[in-house]
């Protein structure tokens, strides 16, 4: 046996006996067997298996048993003489000519190799499953977030609806800028492809990459932009070169062959939602759209809503002390909290923001900023948070914070950045330190990402936005 794939000693040891009371079980079926202890040891393998235990059991098993045969016929054919078939030891002792204790030790060393059987294969589900969730995720953008609060509805809701075989199609999950409707759909897709079997994801960001800058203009994917974003993204190279009808035509024979999950974001007025809606849905099932929107659209085909609204008072403290801690600073007064939520509401990303600020202000001073925009529209609170944000950055930061304009919504690498701006490697990381510290810049590992509300803010700060 290859020490690289023997379990810890320990649980080779569980795993033997849970292996055998497991064959014990089954081969007496008015027990009262207890699988879940074997189900948990092999997580990865009673993954996909049927809901009935006995079952799931009986199918992981037989499948460890047939790779067990070809490696040792003999072990093999012991344990399905006696669990399968049911005999005796005493019969097979007696028609192999063996005694009974010898045969229950060949039986002994029998189901210590299918233990072993159980774990390599459980070794190998895990690295496939792992190889199929990098390449769904592929298309998955980065998280701006590390904690959701107070989702914990909308996003049971949305899983729910998405198992559900006779589920709705399209999901839209609408509500405010900053409210996290990108975040809760990023949350949704990635505990599906973590549980189900999806077959591919496609995100679209619907204001086609680059962002809009001073030399290029903003433009935005139609109907057949996207189903041309989707083919691509989901491999299909052919079908994306086809012309519109041939390409519409090909994917709806893709799409309802197996479930695949499709992301848009970012879908506004301008872009004709309703007409995009119409293009898309006829070509689901057993594949699903999730789209994210400000507005609620007055068409649905087919699908629902899934509103979004700001934090009620005790989530919204939750997160603030959340980003408290996460910046190393000291815990704040539930009355500093409460002055907060009274003054900016609960916009998680308003709520973001505004921690941000402590780790450069007094926590007085920033509720005496949010106090003199108190009462002003929804905009200029805005543009005052991210103003007051924007003065305590340092000029390199600003610098690398105009730079991440040029690139896509998936962002840039640290290399990709300190070639935009041309900083040197201290005054690099000290500046995305800052903007991460601020919350203006999110990083996921390997790129550093902004809100799409920042980047608005950012227009108007250091050009005309484009009309």
């Amino acid at each position: 046996m290859d020490n690289s794939t023997k379990p810890p000693e320990n649980l080779q040891r569980d795993l033997i006996a849970l292996t055998h009371r497991a064959l014990r079980a089954l081969a007496h079926p008015h027990a009262s067997p207890h699988f879940a202890a074997l189900h948990q040891a092999l997580p990865h393998l009673f993954a996909m298996m049927p809901p009935s235990p006995e079952d799931a059991t009986r199918a992981v098993l037989e499948r460890a048993l047939a790779h067990l045969a070809t490696r040792s016929a003999e072990y093999a054919a012991l344990l399905r003489a006696r669990f399968w078939e049911r005999r005796s030891v005493q019969q097979l002792a007696l028609a192999q000519h063996r005694s009974v204790s010898s045969l229950y030790a060949r039986q002994a060393e029998a189901v210590c190799a299918l233990a072993q059987t159980l774990w390599e294969l459980e070794q190998c589900q895990a690295a496939a499953q792992q190889a199929t969730l990098a390449r769904q995720r592929r298309n998955l953008p980065a998280a701006t977030w590390t904690r959701l609060f107070g989702v914990a509805e909308p996003l049971e809701r949305a899983q729910a609806w998405l198992r559900d075989p006779r589920g709705p199609r399209l999901i839209s999950i609408e509500g405010l800028g900053g409210i996290g409707k990108t975040s809760l759909a990023h949350a949704i897709v990635q505990s599906l492809l973590v549980t189900d079997t999806w077959n591919d994801l496609a995100w679209i960001g619907i204001a086609a990459p680059p962002y809009p800058t001073w030399s290029e203009p903003a433009t935005a994917l139609d109907a057949e932009g996207v189903l041309e974003q989707v083919a691509w993204q989901l491999g299909w190279e052919e079908i994306a070169r086809m012309a519109p009808p041939l390409r519409r035509a090909a994917l709806q024979q893709q799409l309802t062959r197996a479930p695949y999950l499709i992301v848009i974001d970012d879908v506004e007025p301008a872009y004709e939602p309703e007409r995009l809606m119409q293009a898309l849905v006829p070509l689901l099932q057993p594949t699903r759209l999730i789209v994210t929107t400000r507005h609620r659209l007055t068409e649905l085909p087919l699908g629902v809503h899934l509103p979004l609204r700001e934090l009620e008072r005790a989530p919204a403290y939750d997160l603030l002390r959340d980003e408290m801690a996460r910046h190393h600073l000291p815990a704040p007064s539930e009355k500093w909290l409460g002055r907060v939520y009274d003054l900016v509401g609960g916009n998680p990303l308003a709520l973001k923001l505004v921690a941000g600020q402590a780790v450069s202000l007094p926590l007085e001073h920033i509720v005496e900023n949010l106090r003199t925009a108190r009462g002003a529209p929804a905009e200029t609170l805005w543009h005052s948070i991210y103003q007051r944000s924007w003065d305590l950055l340092s000029d390199a930061a600003r610098q690398t914070l105009v730079a991440l304009l040029t690139f896509s919504p998936r962002g840039a690498t640290y290399a990709e950045l300190g070639i935009a701006t041309t900083l040197p490697a201290a005054q690099q990381e000290a500046a995305l330190q800052q903007l991460i510290a601020h919350s203006l810049v999110f990083f996921d590992g390997a790129r550093y990402t902004m809100h799409r509300l920042t980047h608005t803010f950012l227009l108007s700060m250091t050009m005309e936005v484009p009309q």
